[in-house]
Formats: structure tokens, sequence, C-alpha cells
């Protein structure tokens, strides 16, 4: 490297040309690990639609959980599979200052697969239900006023 290629911002340039394709090439595997989640997770609902068992689960725990840019709540729910019980966690939005606890002890049906266990599924809302291609049931339709 001589003077004369600092003089001329040559480094500098090769500098900025290299922290452009590193940000590109970040920015493509990003894009492709959302990709590949998206593709599992609609694999994973795929399997659960062609061949789904269903058990009832009961809501055990409704939990606030602060974040930054907002917060969700915890629903624990459990339900029996060949005899064992299984308790799960999952995430969701609900309305500001709604009365969670009217979702404490309730019961909602769990879709798992025949073939994946682990596979599974707390049908709660209407977008729960048509992840698997079911109807949303008209019992349920108080559960729009709590989730956004």
């Amino acid at each position: 490297m001589s003077n004369h290629d600092v003089d001329n911002g040559k480094i500098g340039r090769e500098d900025s040309e290299n922290r452009e394709l590193y940000s590109f090439a970040f920015l493509g595997l990003i894009v492709l690990a959302l990709l590949l989640y998206n593709m599992y997770t609609e694999y994973g609902y795929r399997q659960l639609a062609k061949d789904p068992v269903f058990a009832m689960a009961r809501i055990t725990n409704v939990v606030y959980v602060s974040a930054r840019g907002g917060g969700r709540y915890h629903i624990s729910y459990a339900y029996r599979v060949n005899g064992n019980i299984k308790m799960e966690t999952v995430k969701y939005l609900f309305v500001p200052r709604a009365n969670i606890d009217t979702f404490y002890d309730r019961c909602f049906l769990v879709a798992f697969s025949k073939s994946d266990n682990d596979n599974k599924q707390i049908l709660i809302t209407r977008d729960d239900y048509s992840k698997i291609g079911l109807p949303f049931p008209d019992s349920l339709k108080w559960v729009a006023r709590y989730l956004k």
C-alpha cells in the first residue's frame, strides 16, 4: 500500500465496499432464515391438518410478560395424551386492560399430529383454527373481545 493509494481514497472506498457487501450478505442470511422458519411452520400446520388428533386442554395460568415495544400474555395449558399430562405455554396479544382472568380454567381444544405429538396447536382464535383448515366454532366468538 502506498501513500498514493491513501491519497486517492482507494483504501476508504474498499472499506466502504466491504461493509456494503457484508451488510448485503447479512441481510440475505436473515431473509433466508425467515423463509426457512416460515416453510417449517407451514409444513407443521399442513401435517397437523392432515392427521389431527384432538384433546381438551385446560388453561392453567395466564401471565403478562412485558417487553420493549409492548408485552404478551403467556397462556399455560395442560392436556392429556396417551395417559400422560402435557403442559405447554403459548403467547398471545390481548386487548389492553382486558379481563384476562376470564381465560383461567377455561377449556379449549388442542390439536396434535398422530405422527408427531410435538406438533401441536391450541385452538383459541379464528386464526388458530384456520391454520389447520377447521371452521371457527360459534361458541368461541366471545374470545375475539379479548385478543388482538
